[in-house]
């Protein structure tokens, strides 16, 4: 095996290891902001309160001509987490044994062969909207995408 693939391979690994051992909460909301939904996040204090903001369009955040708005809570209020599905239609939820599972389906290309995205070790969790996030996550992973936060040591 070349070594920049089992260099890859490792680090796939490392930070699908890091995100399942996450708890649901606003580091994993973070991730979901700044990888997924791609916006540009800011760690601010407002009335000696400490939490995560963005800006809508991160063009304006230069000059600050657009509001902050707070990052939504993705990994533990269901309606956050679903708005991320409108960005993947063709995730399948499933629910077992009061457990909750979210997969990408295969996909097509550009040059129509069938493309397999479908990820194979999808962990299950008792909370839907720790699924989708986690997911979501592990999708930009996969994809070759690295989350420095995950890769760092802790």
């Amino acid at each position: 095996m070349n070594s920049v693939e089992h260099i890859r391979r490792q680090l796939k690994e490392k930070q699908l290891h890091r995100l399942h051992a996450m708890e649901p909460g606003r580091k994993l909301d973070v991730l979901i902001a700044t990888y997924v939904m791609k916006y540009v996040v800011e760690k601010i204090t407002i009335d000696n309160i400490e939490d995560y903001w963005y800006r809508k369009n991160p063009i304006y955040a230069v000059n600050q001509q657009h509001e902050l708005e707070r990052v939504p809570n993705y990994s533990t209020v269901i309606f956050s987490a679903f708005q991320l599905l409108d960005l993947y239609p063709d995730w399948n939820m499933t629910k077992k044994d009061g457990k909750y599972s979210v997969q990408l389906a295969d996909q097509k290309v550009p040059n129509d062969e069938v493309k397999s995205t479908h990820i194979e070790i999808i962990p299950i969790y008792t909370d839907l909207a720790e699924a989708i996030c986690k997911s979501c996550l592990q999708y930009v992973i996969y994809n070759n995408k690295m989350i420095e936060e995950l890769i760092e040591s802790s």
